[in-house]
């Protein structure tokens, strides 16, 4: 369960609708120390808790500075523009365009505003 779920909540439950019902709470870790000291004797029922949930989402302007920090350090690592830029769009779920354009902007040492994602055409071409 921990390798599968991870150290999630749950309870085991004994012998239920029986007398000597039991039930047993805490996350999967505590639960398995538990059972190192108190064999499980009988028949069990383990209700194990929900998903936690997602993380909240990243900000637009978070995500812009997100790309530029890993966009940097795949550059300094000698990475190729196009894995990088595919990395980095998919993994931040940014416009694959515009993250080459921060790419180009990174790499000709052009340091600009990393929230603005938008460049001016003129300038670049």
């Amino acid at each position: 369960i921990l390798a599968v779920l991870g150290d999630r909540r749950m309870a085991a439950a004994r012998e239920l609708t029986k007398l000597h019902e039991e039930t047993v709470r805490g996350t999967v870790r505590e639960l398995q120390a538990h059972f190192a000291v108190q064999p499980p004797r009988g028949e069990f029922t383990l209700v194990i808790d929900r998903t936690p949930p997602p993380a909240p989402p990243i900000a637009p302007n978070d995500r812009w500075l997100t790309a530029h920090e890993r966009l940097q350090s795949l550059a300094a690592a000698g990475e190729p523009a196009t894995a990088a830029v595919k990395a980095v769009s998919k993994a931040l779920e940014l416009p694959r365009n515009e993250v080459y354009a921060l790419w180009l902007r990174i790499t000709n040492s052009d340091e600009t505003d990393p929230t603005d994602p938008q460049m001016d055409t003129d300038e670049h071409r």
